[in-house]
């Protein structure tokens, strides 16, 4: 037994993804007890050696990072249960569900701004990493998403999930021709399999800003290859014309970093940050709204997990296994996310819960493939059809779903063709941001209609 795992206790599985699942456990003794959550490959895949290395090669570059908006990880090795990461539990809700809660309404402008200022210095901290001996990583983390940021009940907001990010001189190797991430996030640069820089993350970065903001999917929904087209070729949307409140230096600020070339955004995640500040409202705002929307699922989180505390000693008292190798926790198998006015509340409660645990759970590192993110919308709580699956899909074997929903079954997929936008074709100069003081346009009857653009 690994010293990293000895004295935890597994609690129950929080999610399992394509490449493995997530734990919660806790350790405990006379004066000490802590939740982390523990990610673990599939038992399929324990044996591989090129799938360790990949899975080890997150723990090792993730390890390395100490800000207070990344999620720690703790340690990484190899038990008698295989590789396995050890990392900070973050209780909390993810980006997806508080826009999801919106119900297609605006949020706040400080609250938004303060969230993305948040991430924004996360990520400035991941591309600044070095080593212990002092040798710039060059990170890149290419899965910026709503989907990788988790918001706690105290207004912190966390960057997740560095399954897939690149460092210099990392062992994992991407395969030529594959694509890395969630389509509907990536960049210009990337879609052209050009090498992705800290520039790329940025664009990311103002895709999760601009969607944050209008509560509307900007390259959404996913269908390959016409939103990578869009991605490629699209004029940069104007935020004044979706809020009228947003000052004219907000929207040069997202017309920056959805800029097509990599040498027209802003200079460095930290340079967004301070950008954003003079309009971010405070943490302790974004606590409290966060304490107030989602009070039920969290409570119920604590509960919950009280009880498996409880039910684990009364277990030990008894003569039960306290084991930690004993046999694996279950957890709840991904299925595609139903609307909210289909769930109950109880089954709404785990969803949210298992949504914060598919953030830590991010193996899509050891898959060379694309993502697809058909089912990862910023959702509404009305009915919709299902959207359309992208081509050339093999889906892996999942295990029967269970009733409770979770959010964005991650598919594997082969990567389409590179996009190339015509070299011949004029481009379309980008609309200016309007003056101090100029009102923007109300928004069409369409633009917020009762089912948000995002589902059409």
């Amino acid at each position: 037994m690994s010293e990293g795992t000895s004295q935890l206790q597994p609690l129950f599985g929080l999610a399992r993804g394509g490449m493995g699942v997530v734990e919660l456990a806790v350790r405990q003794g006379e004066r000490f007890e802590r939740l982390y959550a523990v990610k673990r490959l599939h038992e399929h895949y324990r044996e591989d050696g090129s799938f360790q290395s990949m899975f080890l090669e997150e723990g090792r570059v993730a390890g390395l990072i100490r800000h207070p908006n990344v999620v720690g990880v703790l340690d990484a090795g190899v038990d008698e249960r295989g590789p396995f990461l050890l990392m900070e539990y973050v209780e909390g809700i993810p980006l997806t569900s508080l826009i999801r809660a919106a119900s297609g309404t605006l949020l706040p402008l400080e609250l938004c701004c303060g969230v993305i200022r948040q991430v924004a210095l996360g990520l400035h901290a991941a591309h600044e990493l070095r080593t212990i001996e002092g040798e710039a990583l060059d990170l890149v983390h290419r899965d910026v998403s709503p989907h990788n940021v988790m918001i706690e009940p105290d207004g912190r907001v966390v960057l997740m999930d560095f399954g897939i990010a690149k460092a210099l001189g990392s062992d994992a190797r991407t395969s030529t021709g594959v694509l890395k991430g969630k389509l509907a996030y990536m960049s210009p640069e990337q879609l052209s399999f050009r090498p992705a820089t800290r520039a790329s993350d940025l664009f990311s970065l103002g895709v999760v800003l601009f969607e944050l903001l209008t509560s509307r999917r900007l390259y959404g929904p996913v269908k390959m290859p016409e939103t990578a087209d869009r991605i490629l070729r699209e004029d940069p949307p104007d935020l004044g014309e979706h809020r009228r409140d947003a000052p004219p230096e907000l929207v040069s600020l997202c017309f920056e970093l959805l800029a097509k070339e990599p040498g027209e955004r802003p200079r460095s995640a930290q340079d967004v940050a301070e950008r954003l500040e003079p309009f971010a409202g405070p943490a302790t705002d974004l606590g409290e709204h966060v304490r107030a929307v989602f009070a039920e699922e969290l409570e119920a989180r604590r509960r919950e997990v009280t009880d498996a505390i409880r039910l684990r000693r009364e277990g030990e008292r008894s003569g039960a296994s306290s084991d930690p190798a004993a046999p694996e926790v279950a957890v709840p198998a991904p299925i595609v996310e139903p609307t909210a006015a289909a769930v109950p509340a109880r089954s709404r409660t785990r969803w949210i819960v298992a949504a914060g645990a598919l953030v830590l759970l991010g193996l899509g590192g050891a898959g060379l493939a694309i993502r697809s993110s058909e089912a990862e919308p910023v959702a509404t709580p009305l009915p919709v059809a299902e959207p359309a699956p992208a081509p050339a899909v093999e889906p892996e074997p999942e295990p029967e779903p269970e009733p409770e929903p979770v959010p964005e079954p991650v598919a594997e997929v082969a990567a389409p063709e590179p996009v190339v936008p015509d070299a011949g074709a004029p481009r379309r100069t980008r609309r200016r941001a309007r003056p101090a003081g100029a009102m923007a346009p109300e928004p069409s009857a369409g633009g917020m209609s009762s089912v948000p653009d995002w589902w059409r």
